[in-house]
């Protein structure tokens, strides 16, 4: 598993984009993704009271879960909220389940 935490870009407030997370590395040659990948999303800096708000649909495809993020409708009321997620999947070896962490800001204009 990788423990290393990785850093979008900011995203404007005004933004709808859809964030890939790359599984490709950490599996054997035999073992897809699987399941129905998992976002929980917390505040890393900043003040929101409900953060899973600006996650939108979930897919896998292929190697990679594509989380689309709807950066409108953050709540937060300073100018900036940094945004902590953890992505999760399962694979095609029922022992084997990945996940990744990523920061990603949102920044109003």
């Amino acid at each position: 598993m990788a423990c290393d935490t990785f850093r979008f870009n900011p995203l404007l407030i005004t933004e709808s984009v859809i964030l890939e997370f790359l599984f490709g590395d950490e599996l054997e040659s035999s073992t897809t993704l699987a399941g129905t990948p998992t976002v929980a999303v917390t505040v890393a800096s900043g003040t929101d009271a409900t953060p899973s708000t600006i996650i939108g649909v979930v897919t896998l495809q292929g190697n990679s879960v594509l989380v689309q993020i709807d950066a409108r409708n953050a709540t937060f009321t300073s100018r900036s909220c940094d945004y902590k997620m953890c992505v999760t999947s399962g694979t095609s070896d029922p022992l084997v389940t990945l996940s990744r962490l990523a920061i990603l800001p949102i920044i109003k204009c």
